[in-house]
């Protein structure tokens, strides 16, 4: 494993040459099982946690510097994945993270599109330190944040993201406690990172929406543009790839994983493939929600009173999710929705 230090910290240097790249994809490749023990091993030989990091972080050759401490703090882990040491969760994540990272850059390398990865992975939550900025959605209405590298995060209500301000140098990571819709801003150089409930979903550039609710019991990746490609660790090296519109579900309560395609009758999901998209032009709320509840194949609830007056201009594509649509909605007219039995509801936030 001695050549993988100096070929990890070429590679993010940017001075590696295209065979020294080609090399360090094979052996992330052909030798993962035994690079993750490896970083394992070098990561938890001390119970003290100080040096651990220090090895930690002599093995990963800047890959991930400068992380607190208190991201080791003990995270409620799902059943589908197994106990480990908390020092080695992190490890294991950071691992596998870097392996589907360089995936994805060679695909760039050979000219193929760009393909976003998102790791599921048991991952600690960072705790407070000083660099870190928590924010909070006490409203009832989803909130905007504009992250200092241009990406977007819709927060929705009841929701929490923690993030170093500014960012590393070398990585982009948000913690998430509730849901989120994030829109990255592409960075070869530094994948953005959204932990949450067990899981990390990491990005280069796309939009996808994060959630888990209700309070980690289920956590969902649902890919809105792009493609991310999903891993649990713990359980199998398969991986799963999320096309546009689909949604990848971890139940950790049932133990069980759900893949949602567009299409699906019954599908939360499920769009008029035939349609390329919907346009609005002044037009009436009610109509619009009219419009929705056909393409996606769910109840809107809305009544007379809060749509009476209210418009709405804007388009949106097959790959758009229903939360997504509704927020833009939602937001622009001072509304509010909520999931219930009967489908959505709309009411006024005034």
């Amino acid at each position: 494993m001695e050549e993988l230090a100096p070929l990890l910290e070429k590679y993010w240097a940017g001075t590696a040459t295209q065979e020294e790249v080609g090399k360090l994809l094979a052996l992330l490749t052909e030798r993962e099982a035994d690079i993750q023990a490896y970083l394992e091993k070098e990561c938890t030989g001390d119970t003290d946690l100080s040096p651990m990091k220090d090895k930690a972080e002599g093995v990963l050759q800047k890959i991930h510097t400068q992380i607190d401490q208190r991201e080791l703090s003990n995270v409620p882990a799902p059943k589908v994945i197994r106990p480990y040491f908390r020092a080695m969760a992190w490890v294991a994540a950071v691992a596998v993270g870097v392996i589907l990272f360089v995936r994805l850059v060679m695909h760039e390398e050979q000219g193929t599109a760009p393909a976003p990865v998102s790791i599921v992975a048991r991952n600690a939550e960072e705790g407070a330190s000083s660099g870190l900025k928590q924010v909070a959605n006490n409203t009832s209405l989803p909130r905007e944040l504009r992250m200092e590298d241009g990406s977007q995060v819709i927060l929705y209500p009841k929701s929490t993201v923690t993030y170093k301000q500014p960012f590393d140098r070398l990585e982009r990571n948000i913690n998430l406690q509730g849901k989120a819709l994030f829109r990255v801003t592409g960075d070869i150089k530094r994948p953005f990172t959204v932990m949450a409930a067990g899981t990390a979903t990491t990005a280069l550039g796309t939009e996808f929406m994060v959630s888990d609710q209700p309070a980690g019991s289920m956590v969902s990746v649902r890919l809105i543009q792009g493609k991310v490609a999903i891993r649990v660790i713990g359980t199998s090296n398969e991986v799963t790839y999320l096309k546009p519109g689909e949604e990848f579900t971890l139940d950790h309560v049932l133990n069980k994983i759900t893949l949602m395609i567009p299409g699906k009758k019954g599908s939360r999901n499920s769009r008029l493939e035939e349609v390329d998209k919907l346009s609005f032009s002044k037009e009436p709320l009610s109509n619009v929600f009219r419009t929705l509840e056909k393409f996606y194949h769910i109840k809107i609830n809305c009544t007379a009173k809060v749509a009476n007056g209210l418009f709405f201009t804007g388009e949106f594509y097959p790959s758009d999710s229903l939360d997504a649509v509704l927020a833009a909605i939602c937001n622009t007219n001072d509304l509010t929705f909520e999931e219930t039995p009967g489908g959505i509801t709309i009411t006024s936030h005034k």
